[in-house]
């Protein structure tokens, strides 16, 4: 048999190798018992308010771990809220692009038809050539509109995408300032 160490208040627990671990936990919970009544008789003997003390730190630090509790669950309900926010405005950012693009993509579609028709209309070869570098000044300058608008569009979607995250640090500055 294998002996527990020892302390100066506490008895030997004596444990064979292998007893299974519910058995070590119960002589320890015996021990510990056996510990926490020899010092409420040791404290009760000597007539000091110590048991009053132990009872009032235990409340003060259950009180604090309350308030530590409640200030990190408001934390992280104020971060998931930055985070919702941000991710919908993204969303609403990204859908805005979407369409655009879709809206060009359909305007480009529909003047390249129309430009189709024209062409097979066109009776002499200056005709044709006409026509393609009108069908191709107005394209470019339609792309030189849709990349303006992608633009504005995808500067739109990264500032409102952002504004929750610097509300929330102006939010905390300031309140860290106030502290």
């Amino acid at each position: 048999m294998a002996e527990a160490k020892t302390t100066k208040t506490a008895k030997p627990v004596k444990r064979q190798v292998g007893q299974p671990v519910k058995a070590a936990a119960a002589n320890n919970e015996t021990v510990f018992d056996e510990a926490v009544t020899t010092m409420s008789g040791l404290l009760a003997a000597s007539g000091t308010q110590a048991p009053e003390l132990f009872r009032t730190i235990a409340e003060t630090s259950v009180s604090q771990a309350r308030e530590a509790y409640a200030r990190a669950k408001t934390v992280a309900e104020d971060a998931t809220d930055v985070m919702e926010e941000t991710f919908e405005n993204a969303r609403d950012g990204v859908l805005e692009t979407q369409h655009k693009a879709l809206d060009v993509a359909r305007d480009n579609a529909d003047a390249t038809f129309d430009f189709a028709k024209k062409l097979l209309a066109v009776t002499s070869l200056s005709d044709a050539v006409q026509l393609q570098t009108g069908f191709m000044r107005d394209r470019f300058e339609a792309y030189i509109d849709y990349a303006k608008g992608i633009q504005a569009a995808t500067t739109k979607l990264v500032e409102g995408a952002s504004e929750p995250a610097k509300t929330a640090v102006a939010r905390t500055l300031d309140e860290v300032k106030a502290a």
